[in-house]
Order: C-alpha cells, then structure tokens, then sequence
C-alpha cells in the first residue's frame, strides 16, 4: 500500500511542477511580446474638472 502512495503522490509532484515550468513560460513570452509593442504618440487624459488651472497659456 505504501507503493501506491508514493506513486500518487510523485504524479500530483510532476504535474504540479509541469503546470508551474507552463505557467512561467507563458508569462515570460507575454512579457516580451508586450515589450516590443510600439509607443503610443498621445496619451489622452480625462480630467474630472474638479477645479484648477490644467494648462497655462502663456508661459
């Protein structure tokens, strides 16, 4: 009966330590994929207006 412990428990190991190696690399070739997205040219900012002078002319 110990046998069959073991053998259960080494296969919920590996398939524990597969899914997190899965994990990892998926999330690191996100992270380069996003990477080499290019710069936005604008940013576009919604101001609530809540008051105060956003932008001073002149200067």
């Amino acid at each position: 009966m110990k046998n069959l412990f073991f053998t259960l428990k080494a296969k919920v190991l590996i398939w524990a330590v597969l899914t997190f190696i899965i994990c990892v690399l998926a999330l690191v070739f996100s992270q380069n994929a996003l990477s080499f997205m290019p710069k936005a040219e604008f940013t576009i900012v919604i101001d609530a207006g809540h008051g105060g002078v956003d932008v001073k002319l002149g200067q």
